[in-house]
């Protein structure tokens, strides 16, 4: 308890007392402040991974189209290689990277689409896709990395065709991902003419402490009409990694 002196008008001295915190009501208060923070910390946290996977969802979608016209002009999907070449751990530009394996390649891949995203946007995520097609008869042909030109496909087997682990991460380290595999999502077996692509996006949203990266992919393909089918879903893996 604190005492004050103080005058009044008529020249009467009193003594006003004014109580303080005790250590206990101190202590209450900054718990209370600490659970407000770690609150305002995870839903901030909550806040930012949203606003990345929106990201995805909006250049799945540019990609999408742009691979639908591309399909119109060359019948058959675009493969390009990823973009950026490692996961952001924040933010990465889309641009050249000349110091990366075979950049200049993936660069004209990404030129043959059209360049849906556009030069210097900053991504929280890598994207790339893989297409593919079959022979009259059936035989399953796969694009891997094409040459500055676009002429070659890869003629293996699509078990043997398109994988990705998820990629290397900005710092250098892996995501630790299971491959995604083309055959989880493409059936091309009595499907002549068929045509498909998967697009993916990859992200490291650091929501656990685990280099496990947060996977979306999309499914492109042909109808038995040869008309391209855009409405499958997008699956999403490991969600906020």
């Amino acid at each position: 308890m604190s005492q004050k002196l103080e005058f009044v008008y008529n020249g009467v001295m009193k003594i006003s007392r004014k109580k303080g915190f005790s250590l206990v009501e101190l202590m209450v208060g900054i718990v209370i402040l600490g659970i407000l923070a770690a609150v305002a910390t995870a839903s901030y946290r909550i806040y930012l991974s949203r606003s990345k996977m929106s990201e995805a969802y909006t250049n799945l979608d540019l990609l999408t189209k742009s691979q639908v016209s591309y399909f119109v002009q060359h019948k058959e999907f675009c493969f390009f290689g990823p973009k950026p070449r490692r996961v952001p751990n924040s933010k990465l530009p889309f641009q050249s990277e000349p110091g990366e394996v075979n950049d200049n390649i993936v660069m004209t891949e990404w030129g043959r689409l059209g360049n849906p995203i556009a030069f210097g946007s900053q991504l929280a995520f890598a994207y790339t896709g893989g297409a593919g097609k079959t022979k009259g008869n059936g035989e399953a042909i796969f694009r891997g990395i094409s040459n500055p030109e676009g002429q070659n496909l890869n003629e293996n087997s699509l078990s043997s065709g398109w994988t990705y682990a998820g990629g290397v991460l900005q710092d250098g380290e892996n995501c630790t991902n299971s491959p995604i595999s083309v055959e989880s999502y493409v059936q091309t077996t009595g499907k002549p003419h068929y045509n498909w692509s998967i697009l993916m996006a990859v992200g490291n949203l650091k929501l656990n402490s685990n280099n496990l990266c947060t996977q979306m992919v999309k499914i492109l393909d042909t109808t038995s009409d040869g008309s391209v089918d855009t409405s499958k879903p997008v699956h999403v893996y490991s969600e906020g990694e």
